[in-house]
């Protein structure tokens, strides 16, 4: 019997087509991904960037021009009302007191000497008046008396008022002297100082300022720049949480203290301000460290929650896509009638998509597609938003907030659109922003029966986040299996993978 040996190669080759042939006799694997409808927590939230400071911060100048000659405190310093920061060299303003003194003193004698002539002429006066009814003085030398007592008394007037003003002048002597001791006019923390010994201050037109001091650090606050399209759902009061870089690990409690109805705009991009009040009894938190903050819109602590990308997924496949038409009609509006941002509700009764609307023709996947229905964009139009799109949605990836996004190219496209489709676009937008509120919708999720085929489900959703959405209604119970992705069309690709900026095709 004779002994045939194979090479490695060979034997591969022959393993490789015995492979072939016997997957060639089963049934391709459907290969849809799904994940279960589970119960936990949603947050619906509003992310924002600002800076921590705290509730009170002074910042403590000169009055004077001077050579500062003492700093008795310095930077983390405890500081009390009164306490004194820093000393001037005071002596000019000591010897500009000793002058107001002097000439004080100088005034004093002059009213005392005014007096004594007016004593004097009150009692030649007298005298005259005997003299004249004898006829020993004529009625002219009277009247040269009275002249002199009234001269006398005008003299003591002007000396008196003279008085007064030197009083002033040495009282304004003496508070610059007062002012060459600088002091704290608040209990807090020195957080800023911006002296040495030695240093001349220079006060003219503007007060030099020489400390900072933050009145309590137990509590601080957080600035936050808040975009016009959140804004809205902000209110005071309303729970919020941040971290900061130098404790990643860590969350802090905040609340909503004051939205600030004063705009702010920059790049045509208009911000509100938007403060935050936290606890810091730690003293963990400092003065100028960057918060990212999330403020609660609203919440759900036991929320029945589909995967996010299931009432996104539409199947490739355009004959098992057709199933979800009989449920999609019944959410669609009457015809003729005008339903506020009507792409956008047709979109959302279709699982978010907009099936059989071509890429090049501006449809699809998103809000893109449900724009160009909603507004009935010409070709010239939707070549625009598609640049837009493609430039405001250019290396965005995870934690990028995508809605901002897309405001900015709303933005941008307005000028372009004609006055019906402005009008169309303001309710697209009152749609848009009910449904980022937490606002009930129709949509359609797509469950796995019997783990491979695909059954569509019409449902009712409301709150979402990085989590799941929540499940308002509908016959989906917890543990179903819901598609989140699935195999692809001939030369397409997969249902649910990514795509290019903006939810159109490649191209």
């Amino acid at each position: 019997m004779r002994k045939v040996q194979l090479s490695w190669g060979a034997a591969a080759l022959l393993g490789a087509g015995l492979a072939v042939s016997g997957c060639g006799s089963k049934k391709p694997v459907e290969g849809y991904r799904s994940q279960a409808v589970d119960r936990g927590p949603i947050t619906l939230s509003i992310s924002a960037t600002g800076t921590l400071e705290a509730l009170v911060t002074v910042e403590i100048g000169s009055q004077l021009s001077g050579q500062i000659t003492a700093i008795p405190v310095d930077f983390n310093q405890q500081v009390k009302v009164g306490q004194l920061l820093a000393r001037l060299d005071p002596a000019t303003f000591e010897a500009r007191v000793r002058q107001a003194r002097a000439d004080l003193q100088a005034r004093q004698a002059g009213v005392e000497s005014a007096m004594a002539a007016v004593q004097k002429a009150e009692a030649d006066f007298r005298r005259s008046q005997a003299l004249v009814s004898s006829g020993f003085i004529s009625d002219a030398g009277l009247d040269q008396v009275l002249a002199a007592r009234d001269q006398a008394s005008a003299a003591l007037a002007v000396a008196k008022a003279q008085l007064t003003q030197t009083q002033a002048a040495l009282a304004s002597a003496e508070t610059d002297l007062g002012r060459t001791e600088i002091r704290s006019p608040i209990s807090g923390v020195v957080v800023g100082r911006f002296i040495d010994v030695g240093q001349t201050v220079a006060a003219s037109f503007q007060a030099p300022v020489l400390f900072t001091i933050a009145q309590d650090l137990s509590k601080m606050r957080v600035e936050l720049k808040v975009d016009e399209a959140d804004i809205g759902q902000v209110r005071e009061g309303a729970s919020a949480r941040f971290t900061v870089d130098a404790f990643p690990d860590r969350t802090f409690e905040a609340a909503v203290e004051q939205v600030r109805i004063s705009p702010e705009s920059a790049q045509n991009v208009v911000t509100y301000v938007v403060t935050l009040v936290t606890e810091n009894g730690d003293r963990r938190l400092l003065p100028g460290m960057t918060a990212n903050a999330e403020i609660i819109v609203d919440q759900r602590t036991d929320a029945l929650r589909a995967p996010a990308q299931s009432i996104r997924f539409v199947p490739a496949d355009k004959k098992i896509a057709a199933k979800a038409e009989a449920l999609a009609k019944p959410l669609a509006p009457p015809q003729g009638t005008q339903v506020a941002g009507g792409g956008a509700r047709a979109a959302a009764a279709a699982g978010g998509t907009a099936p059989g609307a071509g890429a090049q023709g501006g449809g699809g996947r998103g809000p893109g597609g449900a724009l160009v229905q909603a507004l009935a964009l010409d070709d010239a139009q939707q070549r625009q938003m598609r640049t837009l799109m493609q430039q405001a949605f250019q290396g965005g990836g995870e934690g990028v907030d995508r809605r901002k996004l897309f405001e900015n190219v709303l933005r941008k496209l307005e000028p372009s659109l004609r006055p019906d489709q402005k009008e169309k676009l303001a309710a697209f937008r009152a749609e848009r922003a009910k449904e980022a509120a937490g606002g009930t919708r129709a949509a359609i999720v797509w469950r796995l029966v019997k783990g491979k085929v695909p059954e569509p489900v019409s449902v009712q959703v409301g709150l979402a986040d990085s989590t799941g959405i929540e499940l308002l209604g509908g016959a989906v119970k917890e543990g179903d299996e819901l598609i989140i992705s699935g195999p692809p069309a001939k030369g397409a690709p997969a249902a649910g993978a990514p795509r290019p900026p903006g939810g159109f095709g490649a191209r």
